[in-house]
């Protein structure tokens, strides 16, 4: 984890990325102080109600997750909760290799799989731990393992109240669920939103596509669990 003559960066941001000053941090319920080097996000604490809530760090190619862990812990004794993340670039977007190390979990972690688009907003996550259990037993599966997400500032600021939002759910106006086929099971329309909650099943999906302005290449990648959009052989 040395990092020998890089620019380092440090800043704080509020819900929605809004960066704010470091004196304004306590203003907030949740907030992240963000560490970048050579312009590239490296490590970012996530804090809650003034408490660390998780860490997560960005590995480069010659670091492992044992001496990371190692070395945050170190930093940060009172956190349980670490992100591990390898980036991957696939067909235009961004492939985040994840593996949670929860509670002194140090050899088992949870480990996940993301798609990231061009604005940085996790569109996709497939839980690979959960894909390894089901292999084994595919009768305890009952749902997909991954799930879809869609984001939009205009819809999001119609129906949530921008004041104080859940973490890391900036601009998501719905979370779509899917069948072990990978067919479409429905859609949780607002799941941060206060009234106006819903769910769009198969019948209904038509309806979602017009209610979010989808075309038609969004509108097929949201109908199954296809992990990368079209434009992928994935």
């Amino acid at each position: 984890m040395k990092k020998e003559n890089m620019t380092s960066k440090e800043k704080y941001v509020g819900a929605f990325g809004i960066e704010i000053k470091e004196e304004e941090k306590q203003n907030h319920r949740w907030y992240k102080k963000v560490i970048e080097l050579e312009g590239e996000q490296k490590k970012i604490l996530s804090y809650y109600k003034g408490e660390l809530d998780y860490i997560i760090y960005y590995l480069n190619s010659l670091e492992q997750d044992s001496e990371v862990l190692t070395e945050l812990k170190e930093a940060h004794p009172n956190c349980e909760s670490f992100y591990l993340i390898e980036k991957e670039k696939k067909d235009g977007y961004n492939i985040e290799h994840e593996r949670i190390y929860h509670e002194g979990n140090d050899i088992y972690p949870w480990i996940h799989r993301s798609v990231v688009n061009e604005e940085g907003e996790h569109i996709c996550s497939e839980n690979i731990t959960l894909g390894k259990l089901f292999s084994i037993d595919n009768s305890r599966q009952e749902e997909s393992v991954r799930t879809k997400y869609f984001y939009n500032e205009f819809m999001y600021a119609q129906f949530t109240s921008v004041d104080e939002v859940i973490k890391d759910s900036d601009f998501l106006v719905f979370e779509a669920k899917y069948k072990p086929d990978g067919s479409f099971d429905h859609a949780k329309f607002a799941p941060v939103g206060t009234d106006q909650n819903r769910y769009y099943e198969a019948v209904d999906y038509d309806e979602l596509v017009a209610r979010c302005n989808l075309s038609t290449k969004w509108a097929k990648y949201y109908f199954t669990d296809t992990f990368l959009p079209s434009n992928s052989l994935d």
